[in-house]
Protein backbone atom coordinates (compact mmCIF):
# COMPACT_ATOMS: atom_id res chain seq x y z
CA UNK A 1 0.00 0.00 0.00
CA UNK A 2 1.69 3.57 -0.79
CA UNK A 3 1.64 5.84 1.58
CA UNK A 4 0.13 9.42 1.17
CA UNK A 5 3.47 10.70 1.25
CA UNK A 6 4.12 8.71 -1.67
CA UNK A 7 1.21 9.34 -3.69
CA UNK A 8 1.30 12.61 -3.28
CA UNK A 9 4.87 12.40 -4.57
CA UNK A 10 4.19 10.56 -7.64
CA UNK A 11 0.89 12.87 -8.43
CA UNK A 12 3.44 15.38 -8.55
CA UNK A 13 5.80 13.39 -10.82
CA UNK A 14 3.35 12.52 -13.50
CA UNK A 15 1.62 15.87 -13.78
CA UNK A 16 4.72 17.19 -14.59
CA UNK A 17 5.75 14.39 -17.49
CA UNK A 18 2.50 14.84 -18.73
CA UNK A 19 2.73 19.02 -18.89
CA UNK A 20 6.00 18.79 -20.22
CA UNK A 21 5.02 16.06 -22.92
CA UNK A 22 2.09 17.72 -24.20
CA UNK A 23 4.50 20.83 -24.59
CA UNK A 24 6.74 19.31 -26.31
CA UNK A 25 4.39 17.89 -28.24
CA UNK A 26 2.48 20.56 -28.75
CA UNK A 27 6.28 22.19 -30.22
CA UNK A 28 7.27 18.38 -32.76
CA UNK A 29 3.97 19.67 -34.69
CA UNK A 30 6.42 21.90 -36.33
CA UNK A 31 9.08 19.61 -36.82
CA UNK A 32 10.60 18.78 -40.06
CA UNK A 33 12.35 15.67 -38.61
CA UNK A 34 10.02 13.96 -36.92
CA UNK A 35 7.27 11.52 -38.91
CA UNK A 36 3.99 10.23 -37.54
CA UNK A 37 5.81 7.65 -36.20
CA UNK A 38 7.25 10.00 -33.96
CA UNK A 39 3.76 11.08 -32.72
CA UNK A 40 2.51 7.98 -32.74
CA UNK A 41 5.25 6.81 -29.50
CA UNK A 42 4.92 10.52 -28.19
CA UNK A 43 1.14 9.64 -27.66
CA UNK A 44 1.62 6.85 -26.23
CA UNK A 45 3.63 7.95 -23.76
CA UNK A 46 1.02 10.91 -23.30
CA UNK A 47 -1.14 7.96 -22.81
CA UNK A 48 0.85 6.22 -20.08
CA UNK A 49 1.18 9.62 -17.79
CA UNK A 50 -2.61 9.81 -18.36
CA UNK A 51 -3.22 6.66 -16.96
CA UNK A 52 -0.78 6.70 -14.24
CA UNK A 53 -2.92 9.76 -12.93
CA UNK A 54 -5.88 8.17 -13.22
CA UNK A 55 -5.17 5.13 -11.24
CA UNK A 56 -3.51 7.59 -8.35
CA UNK A 57 -6.94 8.68 -7.95
CA UNK A 58 -8.84 11.98 -6.49
CA UNK A 59 -5.79 13.33 -5.25
CA UNK A 60 -4.65 14.05 -9.55
CA UNK A 61 -5.01 18.04 -10.70
CA UNK A 62 -5.78 19.52 -7.40
CA UNK A 63 -8.52 22.13 -7.98
CA UNK A 64 -6.69 25.71 -8.17
CA UNK A 65 -8.32 28.51 -6.60
CA UNK A 66 -9.35 31.34 -9.27
CA UNK A 67 -5.99 33.33 -8.54
CA UNK A 68 -3.83 31.23 -9.75
CA UNK A 69 -4.66 30.93 -13.16
CA UNK A 70 -2.53 34.62 -14.39
CA UNK A 71 0.04 32.36 -13.54
CA UNK A 72 -0.40 28.95 -14.39
CA UNK A 73 1.80 27.48 -17.14
CA UNK A 74 -0.71 26.08 -19.90
CA UNK A 75 0.70 22.55 -19.38
CA UNK A 76 -0.45 22.65 -16.33
CA UNK A 77 -3.89 23.81 -17.29
CA UNK A 78 -3.74 20.93 -19.90
CA UNK A 79 -3.95 18.03 -16.81
CA UNK A 80 -6.17 19.32 -15.11
CA UNK A 81 -8.44 20.45 -17.56
CA UNK A 82 -8.13 16.63 -19.08
CA UNK A 83 -8.01 15.17 -15.86
CA UNK A 84 -11.36 16.69 -15.01
CA UNK A 85 -12.92 15.58 -18.45
CA UNK A 86 -11.34 12.51 -17.79
CA UNK A 87 -12.90 11.70 -14.25
CA UNK A 88 -16.16 13.77 -15.90
CA UNK A 89 -16.11 16.14 -12.98
CA UNK A 90 -17.91 18.72 -14.91
CA UNK A 91 -17.55 20.77 -11.76
CA UNK A 92 -14.14 20.77 -12.09
CA UNK A 93 -14.41 21.63 -15.87
CA UNK A 94 -16.17 24.33 -15.49
CA UNK A 95 -13.81 25.88 -13.15
CA UNK A 96 -10.96 25.04 -15.90
CA UNK A 97 -13.11 27.07 -18.43
CA UNK A 98 -13.81 29.69 -16.30
CA UNK A 99 -9.98 30.31 -15.32
CA UNK A 100 -9.10 29.94 -19.17
CA UNK A 101 -11.61 32.23 -20.40
CA UNK A 102 -9.75 35.37 -18.70
CA UNK A 103 -6.53 34.34 -19.61
CA UNK A 104 -6.13 34.29 -23.45
CA UNK A 105 -2.89 31.96 -23.58
CA UNK A 106 -4.49 28.70 -21.44
CA UNK A 107 -6.98 28.60 -24.41
CA UNK A 108 -5.11 26.16 -26.40
CA UNK A 109 -4.92 23.62 -23.23
CA UNK A 110 -8.89 23.41 -22.80
CA UNK A 111 -8.89 22.77 -27.06
CA UNK A 112 -6.52 20.27 -26.68
CA UNK A 113 -8.05 18.79 -23.48
CA UNK A 114 -11.30 17.92 -25.90
CA UNK A 115 -9.48 16.25 -28.42
CA UNK A 116 -7.37 14.05 -25.62
CA UNK A 117 -11.41 13.08 -24.01
CA UNK A 118 -13.56 12.44 -27.02
CA UNK A 119 -15.76 9.64 -25.30
CA UNK A 120 -17.11 12.34 -22.77
CA UNK A 121 -17.47 15.41 -25.12
CA UNK A 122 -21.15 14.27 -25.70
CA UNK A 123 -22.07 14.37 -22.24
CA UNK A 124 -21.27 18.44 -22.08
CA UNK A 125 -22.98 19.14 -25.27
CA UNK A 126 -25.89 21.09 -23.76
CA UNK A 127 -26.33 24.02 -26.40
CA UNK A 128 -26.73 26.59 -23.98
CA UNK A 129 -23.40 25.76 -22.31
CA UNK A 130 -20.81 28.77 -22.36
CA UNK A 131 -18.11 26.60 -23.43
CA UNK A 132 -19.66 26.20 -27.12
CA UNK A 133 -16.90 27.16 -28.94
CA UNK A 134 -15.22 24.09 -27.42
CA UNK A 135 -18.77 21.71 -28.06
CA UNK A 136 -18.41 22.88 -32.07
CA UNK A 137 -14.86 21.63 -32.39
CA UNK A 138 -15.77 18.26 -30.34
CA UNK A 139 -18.65 17.73 -32.57
CA UNK A 140 -16.65 18.84 -36.27
CA UNK A 141 -14.29 16.00 -35.05
CA UNK A 142 -16.13 13.31 -32.77
CA UNK A 143 -19.74 14.05 -33.89
CA UNK A 144 -21.17 10.95 -35.84
CA UNK A 145 -23.99 13.52 -37.88
CA UNK A 146 -24.10 16.72 -38.96
CA UNK A 147 -25.06 19.07 -36.59
CA UNK A 148 -28.88 20.14 -36.92
CA UNK A 149 -29.27 23.22 -39.04
CA UNK A 150 -30.88 24.90 -36.52
CA UNK A 151 -27.94 24.65 -33.99
CA UNK A 152 -25.43 25.76 -36.65
CA UNK A 153 -27.91 29.01 -37.08
CA UNK A 154 -28.33 29.49 -33.76
CA UNK A 155 -24.54 29.61 -33.29
CA UNK A 156 -23.92 31.69 -36.53
CA UNK A 157 -26.00 34.37 -35.30
CA UNK A 158 -25.30 34.97 -31.55
CA UNK A 159 -21.52 33.94 -31.86
CA UNK A 160 -20.94 35.63 -35.21
CA UNK A 161 -18.42 38.67 -33.20
CA UNK A 162 -16.79 35.84 -30.21
CA UNK A 163 -13.13 34.79 -31.76
CA UNK A 164 -13.51 31.41 -30.02
CA UNK A 165 -16.42 30.86 -32.26
CA UNK A 166 -15.76 32.05 -35.07
CA UNK A 167 -12.21 30.17 -35.21
CA UNK A 168 -14.23 26.81 -34.07
CA UNK A 169 -17.07 27.65 -36.88
CA UNK A 170 -14.19 27.37 -39.31
CA UNK A 171 -12.75 24.40 -38.03
CA UNK A 172 -16.25 22.62 -38.23
CA UNK A 173 -16.46 23.65 -41.80
CA UNK A 174 -12.96 22.59 -42.39
CA UNK A 175 -13.03 19.38 -40.44
CA UNK A 176 -16.51 18.58 -42.07
CA UNK A 177 -16.26 20.00 -45.48
CA UNK A 178 -19.42 22.21 -44.95
CA UNK A 179 -18.91 24.56 -47.73
CA UNK A 180 -22.18 26.53 -47.45
CA UNK A 181 -21.21 27.21 -43.52
CA UNK A 182 -17.44 28.03 -44.93
CA UNK A 183 -19.20 30.63 -47.17
CA UNK A 184 -21.37 32.14 -44.32
CA UNK A 185 -18.60 32.05 -41.80
CA UNK A 186 -15.74 32.74 -44.05
CA UNK A 187 -16.35 35.55 -46.22
CA UNK A 188 -17.20 38.27 -43.33
CA UNK A 189 -13.85 36.59 -41.13
CA UNK A 190 -11.65 37.43 -44.13
CA UNK A 191 -11.53 40.54 -43.37
CA UNK A 192 -11.19 39.97 -39.52
CA UNK A 193 -8.39 42.55 -37.26
CA UNK A 194 -6.57 39.18 -35.83
CA UNK A 195 -4.47 37.18 -38.41
CA UNK A 196 -5.19 34.05 -37.24
CA UNK A 197 -8.47 34.45 -37.95
CA UNK A 198 -8.38 35.93 -41.30
CA UNK A 199 -5.92 32.73 -41.73
CA UNK A 200 -8.37 30.29 -40.59
CA UNK A 201 -10.87 31.66 -42.93
CA UNK A 202 -8.85 31.79 -45.99
CA UNK A 203 -7.70 28.25 -45.51
CA UNK A 204 -11.16 26.65 -44.92
CA UNK A 205 -12.34 28.87 -48.43
CA UNK A 206 -9.80 27.73 -50.39
CA UNK A 207 -9.18 24.28 -49.28
CA UNK A 208 -13.10 23.64 -49.79
CA UNK A 209 -12.46 25.61 -53.45
CA UNK A 210 -15.06 28.17 -52.67
CA UNK A 211 -16.06 29.83 -55.99
CA UNK A 212 -17.10 33.24 -54.45
CA UNK A 213 -14.26 33.62 -51.73
CA UNK A 214 -11.55 32.38 -54.56
CA UNK A 215 -10.10 36.15 -54.98
CA UNK A 216 -10.41 37.08 -51.83
CA UNK A 217 -9.36 34.14 -49.72
CA UNK A 218 -6.25 33.95 -52.28
CA UNK A 219 -5.46 37.80 -51.74
CA UNK A 220 -5.57 37.14 -47.32
CA UNK A 221 -3.28 34.64 -48.00
CA UNK A 222 -0.97 36.57 -49.82
CA UNK A 223 -1.28 39.52 -47.71
CA UNK A 224 -0.50 37.01 -44.78
CA UNK A 225 3.12 35.68 -46.63
CA UNK A 226 3.88 39.49 -47.30
CA UNK A 227 3.21 40.57 -43.30
CA UNK A 228 5.52 37.35 -42.00
CA UNK A 229 5.28 35.37 -39.13
CA UNK A 230 3.66 32.38 -38.08
CA UNK A 231 0.50 32.95 -39.96
CA UNK A 232 2.25 33.41 -43.36
CA UNK A 233 4.08 30.79 -42.95
CA UNK A 234 1.58 29.03 -42.73
CA UNK A 235 0.14 30.73 -46.02
CA UNK A 236 3.22 29.72 -47.73
CA UNK A 237 2.59 26.52 -49.09
CA UNK A 238 -1.02 27.35 -50.48
CA UNK A 239 -0.31 30.61 -51.73
CA UNK A 240 2.63 28.62 -53.91
CA UNK A 241 0.78 25.47 -54.50
CA UNK A 242 -1.07 26.24 -57.39
CA UNK A 243 0.82 29.27 -58.56
CA UNK A 244 1.36 30.09 -62.33
CA UNK A 245 4.44 32.59 -61.46
CA UNK A 246 7.57 31.66 -63.53
CA UNK A 247 10.35 30.83 -60.65
CA UNK A 248 11.83 34.38 -61.54
CA UNK A 249 8.23 36.23 -60.43
CA UNK A 250 7.45 33.93 -57.28
CA UNK A 251 11.21 34.64 -56.48
CA UNK A 252 10.74 38.37 -56.40
CA UNK A 253 6.68 38.55 -55.86
CA UNK A 254 6.22 36.16 -53.52
CA UNK A 255 9.66 36.29 -51.63
CA UNK A 256 9.26 40.48 -51.56
CA UNK A 257 13.28 40.62 -50.69
CA UNK A 258 12.91 38.31 -48.38
CA UNK A 259 15.76 35.29 -48.82
CA UNK A 260 14.31 32.83 -46.35
CA UNK A 261 10.88 33.20 -47.92
CA UNK A 262 12.00 33.17 -51.21
CA UNK A 263 13.80 29.61 -50.68
CA UNK A 264 10.77 28.24 -48.71
CA UNK A 265 8.45 29.30 -51.39
CA UNK A 266 10.56 27.51 -54.38
CA UNK A 267 10.31 24.62 -52.12
CA UNK A 268 6.76 24.59 -51.58
CA UNK A 269 5.80 25.44 -55.33
CA UNK A 270 7.42 21.94 -56.38
CA UNK A 271 8.49 23.02 -59.45
CA UNK A 272 11.75 21.27 -60.68
CA UNK A 273 13.60 24.22 -62.34
CA UNK A 274 13.32 25.40 -58.98
CA UNK A 275 16.18 22.61 -58.06
CA UNK A 276 19.38 24.52 -59.59
CA UNK A 277 18.37 28.47 -58.06
CA UNK A 278 18.04 26.42 -54.13
CA UNK A 279 21.69 24.73 -54.71
CA UNK A 280 23.27 28.14 -55.25
CA UNK A 281 22.75 28.46 -51.68
CA UNK A 282 24.23 25.18 -50.05
CA UNK A 283 27.69 26.73 -49.58
CA UNK A 284 25.86 30.42 -48.24
CA UNK A 285 26.08 29.95 -44.54
CA UNK A 286 22.83 32.06 -43.61
CA UNK A 287 20.59 29.84 -45.76
CA UNK A 288 22.64 26.83 -46.55
CA UNK A 289 20.71 24.38 -43.84
CA UNK A 290 16.80 26.30 -45.11
CA UNK A 291 17.99 25.59 -48.71
CA UNK A 292 18.76 22.24 -48.22
CA UNK A 293 15.43 21.44 -46.55
CA UNK A 294 13.51 23.52 -49.34
CA UNK A 295 15.30 20.90 -52.11
CA UNK A 296 13.76 18.11 -49.39
CA UNK A 297 10.37 19.23 -50.17
CA UNK A 298 10.85 18.93 -53.86
CA UNK A 299 12.59 15.62 -54.34
CA UNK A 300 12.00 14.03 -51.13
CA UNK A 301 15.83 12.51 -50.61
CA UNK A 302 16.76 12.71 -47.12
CA UNK A 303 20.56 14.15 -46.63
CA UNK A 304 21.29 11.55 -43.86
CA UNK A 305 20.38 8.19 -46.29
CA UNK A 306 21.54 9.95 -49.44
CA UNK A 307 24.86 11.41 -48.09
CA UNK A 308 24.58 14.69 -48.70
CA UNK A 309 24.74 15.61 -44.68
CA UNK A 310 27.62 17.79 -44.61
CA UNK A 311 29.56 19.81 -42.17
CA UNK A 312 28.38 22.60 -39.96
CA UNK A 313 29.83 26.04 -41.10
CA UNK A 314 30.38 28.54 -38.74
CA UNK A 315 28.18 31.26 -38.16
CA UNK A 316 27.91 34.10 -35.98
CA UNK A 317 24.81 35.00 -34.36
CA UNK A 318 24.56 38.50 -32.19
CA UNK A 319 25.21 37.81 -28.78
CA UNK A 320 27.79 35.14 -29.61
CA UNK A 321 30.84 37.27 -29.96
CA UNK A 322 32.78 37.45 -26.46
CA UNK A 323 31.80 39.79 -23.77
CA UNK A 324 28.72 40.39 -25.52
CA UNK A 325 25.83 41.18 -23.14
CA UNK A 326 22.85 40.51 -25.76
CA UNK A 327 21.00 37.51 -25.26
CA UNK A 328 22.09 35.21 -28.65
CA UNK A 329 19.28 35.03 -30.90
CA UNK A 330 17.32 31.67 -31.43
CA UNK A 331 18.59 29.71 -34.21
CA UNK A 332 15.90 29.38 -36.64
CA UNK A 333 17.16 26.67 -38.32
CA UNK A 334 18.52 24.92 -35.71
CA UNK A 335 16.10 21.56 -36.87
CA UNK A 336 17.88 21.44 -40.17
CA UNK A 337 21.50 19.63 -40.67
CA UNK A 338 24.30 21.45 -42.67
CA UNK A 339 23.94 20.10 -46.34
CA UNK A 340 26.86 19.46 -48.29
CA UNK A 341 26.67 21.27 -51.81
CA UNK A 342 29.44 18.40 -53.60
CA UNK A 343 27.01 15.89 -52.09
CA UNK A 344 23.67 16.66 -53.13
CA UNK A 345 25.30 17.82 -56.68
CA UNK A 346 26.07 14.34 -56.99
CA UNK A 347 22.60 13.04 -55.31
CA UNK A 348 20.77 15.43 -58.28
CA UNK A 349 22.85 14.06 -61.04
CA UNK A 350 22.53 10.79 -60.74
CA UNK A 351 18.76 11.50 -60.09
CA UNK A 352 17.91 14.08 -62.53
CA UNK A 353 16.64 11.74 -64.98
CA UNK A 354 13.83 10.72 -62.29
CA UNK A 355 12.48 14.52 -62.19
CA UNK A 356 10.66 15.47 -65.69
CA UNK A 357 10.90 19.11 -66.00
CA UNK A 358 7.14 20.94 -66.12
CA UNK A 359 6.24 19.10 -63.36
CA UNK A 360 5.55 19.62 -60.11
CA UNK A 361 6.31 17.55 -57.03
CA UNK A 362 6.01 16.81 -53.73
CA UNK A 363 8.61 15.02 -51.48
CA UNK A 364 10.03 13.22 -54.44
CA UNK A 365 6.17 12.51 -56.06
CA UNK A 366 4.45 14.27 -58.52
CA UNK A 367 2.03 16.86 -56.95
CA UNK A 368 -1.40 14.78 -56.40
CA UNK A 369 -3.82 12.77 -54.89
CA UNK A 370 -0.95 9.85 -54.08
CA UNK A 371 2.08 12.41 -52.99
CA UNK A 372 -0.26 14.46 -50.37
CA UNK A 373 -1.28 10.89 -49.05
CA UNK A 374 2.22 9.49 -48.46
CA UNK A 375 2.87 12.99 -46.48
CA UNK A 376 -0.34 12.26 -44.49
CA UNK A 377 0.54 9.33 -43.98
CA UNK A 378 4.45 9.02 -42.69
CA UNK A 379 5.94 12.37 -44.04
CA UNK A 380 7.30 14.81 -41.79
CA UNK A 381 4.89 16.57 -38.87
CA UNK A 382 5.36 19.74 -40.07
CA UNK A 383 4.49 19.03 -43.69
CA UNK A 384 1.11 17.16 -42.98
CA UNK A 385 -0.95 19.99 -42.15
CA UNK A 386 -0.53 21.68 -45.46
CA UNK A 387 -0.44 18.48 -47.77
CA UNK A 388 -3.91 17.93 -45.37
CA UNK A 389 -5.49 21.41 -46.96
CA UNK A 390 -4.04 20.39 -50.00
CA UNK A 391 -5.60 16.80 -50.10
CA UNK A 392 -8.66 18.67 -49.27
CA UNK A 393 -8.91 21.14 -51.90
CA UNK A 394 -7.77 18.20 -54.59
CA UNK A 395 -10.18 15.55 -53.22
CA UNK A 396 -13.31 17.72 -51.65
CA UNK A 397 -13.44 15.95 -48.75
CA UNK A 398 -13.31 16.59 -45.11
CA UNK A 399 -9.49 18.04 -43.70
CA UNK A 400 -8.19 15.16 -41.86
CA UNK A 401 -7.05 16.19 -38.21
CA UNK A 402 -3.34 15.60 -38.19
CA UNK A 403 -2.94 17.46 -34.67
CA UNK A 404 -5.19 15.25 -32.74
CA UNK A 405 -4.07 12.09 -30.75
CA UNK A 406 -2.57 9.74 -32.82
CA UNK A 407 -4.54 7.32 -31.17
CA UNK A 408 -7.42 9.39 -32.66
CA UNK A 409 -6.14 9.75 -36.01
CA UNK A 410 -5.63 5.38 -36.10
CA UNK A 411 -9.40 5.18 -35.05
CA UNK A 412 -10.79 8.06 -38.01
CA UNK A 413 -13.67 6.16 -39.96
CA UNK A 414 -13.03 3.97 -42.59
CA UNK A 415 -14.80 5.69 -44.95
CA UNK A 416 -12.78 8.98 -43.88
CA UNK A 417 -9.35 7.13 -43.96
CA UNK A 418 -9.86 5.24 -47.35
CA UNK A 419 -11.25 8.87 -49.02
CA UNK A 420 -8.31 10.80 -47.83
CA UNK A 421 -5.41 8.34 -46.58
Amino acid sequence: MLTESTISQLVEQYTDLLALGWRQRTAALDSWTETYQDLSERDERLEQFVGALQILGSRTAQVPVAETFATMMVGELFVYALDALRRQDFGRWDLMLEGARGEPHLGPAVESAVEWAPAEFSRWMSPDDRSMHLKIRAAALFGESPLPGSSVSRWTAAEAHSEASLSALLFFARHRGDLVLAERVGGEALEHALPEIRLAAAETLWGLRSARFASGAHGVLQQLVHEGGSSGMAALPLLVSESALSMEALWSEVGNGDTRRCLLALGWSGEVDAISRLMEYLDEPPYARLAGAALRLITGSDPVEDEWQGAAFAVDAVGDEEGSVEIPLEDPDREHGWPSSEGFGQWWHNHRSDFAMGTRYFAGHPFGVDALRRVVRSGPLAWRAPAALRLQRLTGHRLFPTHIPACQQDRLPINVVREQL
